[in-house]
């Protein structure tokens, strides 16, 4: 994420990502040099599979915003 942080010239914009062991997954945020880790998440949980596809959607829109795109579908 550092790699990319710099590589983009994009140290104070926040840069978003997500890690998998196995069927557990966390989501990652990077804003210069300080960064947070959500919580692990359970693929085969439907609460933690639907907040999941939340999160996801939510970059989505963000993705789109920075862009200058119109905002995705629901």
């Amino acid at each position: 994420m550092v790699d990319a942080q710099i590589r983009n010239n994009t140290l104070e914009k926040p840069l978003y990502a997500c890690y998998n062991i196995g069927r557990i997954w966390f989501f990652v945020i990077l804003v210069g040099k300080e960064y947070g880790v959500s919580r692990a998440y359970d693929a085969t949980q439907t609460d933690d599979f639907t907040d999941m596809v939340a999160i996801l959607q939510k970059v989505k829109v963000y993705i789109h915003q920075e862009l200058g795109l119109p905002a995705p579908e629901a």
